[in-house]
């Protein structure tokens, strides 16, 4: 697995290699051409992916990028931002692809002006012929409106900024739509891979409409809408007093679902901030399995404060399978330190580390890393840790 970047991690998983390495074989047939194609191909879905990157950090969010299966996954984690700013990260991954198609472009225009005595070889002017090519097609059927695909979460947020909570489940049926009508565009024209791509597509938003199925008559409330929305711009502003209290009577209305499970994470997040850690940790507790991904962070984080290290450490697991995180994979890592897995201890440090975690010599100063301060394992990251930092 390689991984390299700090400011931005990216890590390019074994899987990735294996199938981008098919592919390559299969555009260029002789080694060099396929090592080159598969060079142009890592380099085409990086820099797709930093274009997502590179925005979510300019507007003050922590970015990572995975490299795996035959494309990429950006994730993002840090304050909320605005529906307009989550559309403008989507979207610059597209456009960053569109570049690579523009560049390609001018470098056959200019090396072509000549026909007769072309300034670079018919070689060259071929292969970027083809990566202009492949990104092109690359571009448009990303923007294609199918989750989860950047086309597909383009329709979400433009639905969910118009209609509300009821925008993303008609986002969702569209996408479905969309999903079996190139899947059955796919099969008529003998395109088997794309088949099962768009298959697979339609089937996950049909999961994903099923789970929206279960939102609540008040998820559905306007006026509960326009209420959260209230509490939202003081909790932004950081009207604590005013946000806590709007919070706690949306919750008294709601009752129940995705209406309730939000207001609910905002009263833990103020709680916490104002050291009512006790308070924000058994709120929170009673709705773990509807949190998501910023509540369960917060859980975590409230669970091993409580010395709730089980909690935490479950918690740390399934975050991670949605995204991971430094601060989250750091509590996991001095969770399984204060059991003794040192093994177990160590990964979650070096993933934490790979993920950002500021000033890690002093972070393993804690105490809670004792019980394996002197085990052969941990003396080895500490040791890489300081040949990092001179």
């Amino acid at each position: 697995m390689l991984r390299f970047g700090k400011k931005i991690p990216v890590t390019i998983h074994p899987i990735f290699w294996l199938l981008v390495g098919v592919l390559g074989f299969l555009l260029g047939q002789t080694l060099a051409a396929s090592i080159i194609w598969v060079c142009s191909i890592a380099l085409s879905v990086l820099v797709h992916e930093y274009g997502h990157a590179l925005t979510a950090v300019s507007f003050g969010q922590k970015a990572s990028i995975d490299l795996v299966g035959l494309g990429g996954i950006t994730r993002r984690n840090g304050p909320e931002i605005g529906l307009l700013k989550e559309a403008i990260i989507v979207a610059n991954g597209p456009l960053f692809t569109f570049f690579i198609v523009a560049v390609s472009t001018s470098v056959i225009h200019l090396a072509s002006l000549d026909p007769e005595n072309p300034a670079l070889p018919l070689p060259i002017i071929g292969y970027f012929i083809n990566l202009a090519y492949l990104n092109g097609i690359w571009a448009v059927l990303n923007l294609l409106p199918i989750m989860p695909l950047d086309g597909g979460q383009l329709l979400r947020i433009g639905f969910q900024g118009a209609f509300g909570f009821k925008g993303i489940r008609w986002a969702t049926v569209l996408s479905v739509v969309f999903a079996f009508a190139f899947a059955g565009l796919a099969a008529y024209t003998g395109q088997f891979f794309l088949l099962v791509v768009f298959s697979l597509f339609a089937m996950e938003g049909v999961r994903h409409f099923q789970a929206l199925g279960k939102m609540t008559e008040a998820d559905q409330n306007k006026q509960l809408q326009e209420e959260l929305q209230v509490a939202d711009i003081d909790f932004q502003l950081g009207r604590w007093e005013e946000a806590l209290l709007r919070y706690q009577n949306l919750r008294g209305k709601a009752q129940a679902g995705m209406l309730y499970a939000v207001a609910t994470e905002r009263v833990a997040s103020i709680l916490s901030e104002h050291g009512q850690l006790t308070e924000a940790y058994e709120i929170l507790k009673e709705i773990s399995a509807s949190l998501g991904y910023q509540g369960k962070v917060l859980l975590q984080k409230l669970a091993f404060q409580s010395n709730d290290h089980t909690l935490a450490m479950q918690l740390g697991i399934e975050i991670a399978k949605e995204q991971t995180n430094a601060e989250v994979s750091f509590i996991n890592a001095m969770c399984y330190a204060m059991k003794g897995d040192v093994r177990s201890a160590v990964g979650w440090l070096e993933n934490s580390i790979h993920e950002g975690l500021d000033n890690p010599s002093q972070a393993l100063a804690r105490k809670e890393f004792d019980l394996i301060r002197q085990r052969d394992e941990f003396q080895a990251c500490m040791e890489e840790i300081n040949d990092s930092d001179s």
